[in-house]
């Protein structure tokens, strides 16, 4: 049934690549109408990208251009993909004299476009996914991921990297948790990442009680498969482990932890310890 499921969504993705491609076809003309429509909107951004090129962007200036680029909506949309081109002289003048900075700036972007949905995006995500910079990458996956169509689950699928994978986890429908499932069985902490947030018991409250219904059998079996592989895991992944497991907040884990002691007692021990102080902490 994994194997199946994994083997769809590669199938899938090679019938959608021609389309993608025929929508990078006609985004330059967007940009360009845009640009005659919003010229404002442009000039917001180049002042922004003129920000950043002139002072570090430490942890508070990240938050508040965050804020900044969400804020600008769908109105905002074809102004950042304008930045992100790979023509773009804005970011390109700021990437020459500051890289770490740039690549910040650029994930920014692409989160901001991502929570937008709109599949014009979709070629932009698509090449920014196979960046060298990690947070480029990531948030390009994120972005694919909340598109959630199932061109796009099969893209991320097919892509097989770390990012690509934690990006699936932006996408909750019962068959994208069936495939992280079959990832945890291979890497393991991009998959346990990914698990943690497609699984979320408040996200899933918040797409309704048919949505959160249809998925509660595959969110079991998911902290059943993190509580069955904590007494292997160490350091980071061990971390992640007790963090989807807490995002999940199923009913059974008490008594799945429990069990696991009958195997493992000393690493049931520690998991109940650890998920209840992070419990306690929510």
């Amino acid at each position: 049934m994994r194997r199946t499921v994994a083997a769809a969504f590669v199938a899938a993705s090679l019938l959608v690549s021609p389309g993608a491609g025929a929508q990078g076809e006609d985004l330059a003309a967007r940009i360009d109408r845009a640009r005659v429509e919003d010229p404002a909107a442009f000039r917001s951004l180049r002042a922004l990208v003129e920000r950043v090129g002139a002072a570090p962007l430490r942890a508070d200036r990240l938050r508040t251009l965050a804020g900044e680029l969400r804020v600008l909506g769908e109105g905002g949309l074809y102004p950042m993909l304008a930045l992100l081109q790979p023509g773009a002289k804005e970011l390109a003048a700021v990437r020459e004299a500051h890289p770490a900075r740039a690549a910040r700036l650029e994930a920014l972007l692409l989160d901001a476009v991502g929570r937008l949905r709109d599949p014009a995006a979709i070629p932009t995500l698509r090449a920014a996914l196979v960046r060298d910079e990690a947070e480029v990458a990531q948030a390009a996956a994120r972005g694919l991921g909340r598109m959630c169509r199932d061109e796009d689950v099969a893209f991320l699928a097919a892509n097989g990297s770390a990012a690509a994978t934690e990006g699936l986890g932006f996408c909750r429908t019962v068959a994208v948790g069936r495939l992280l499932r079959e990832r945890l069985h291979g890497d393991r902490l991009a998959a346990v990442r990914a698990a943690g947030q497609w699984g979320s018991s408040w996200a899933w409250q918040a797409l309704g009680p048919e949505a959160s219904a249809a998925s509660a059998a595959v969110r079991s079996e998911m902290v059943r498969d993190l509580v069955a592989g904590f007494p292997a895991a160490e350091g980071e992944l061990a971390r992640a482990i007790v963090r989807a497991i807490l995002l999940l907040d199923r009913p059974e884990t008490p008594a799945l932890v429990e069990a696991l002691r009958a195997q493992a007692p000393e690493a049931a021990t520690q998991l109940r310890a650890r998920w209840e102080r992070a419990h306690r902490k929510r």
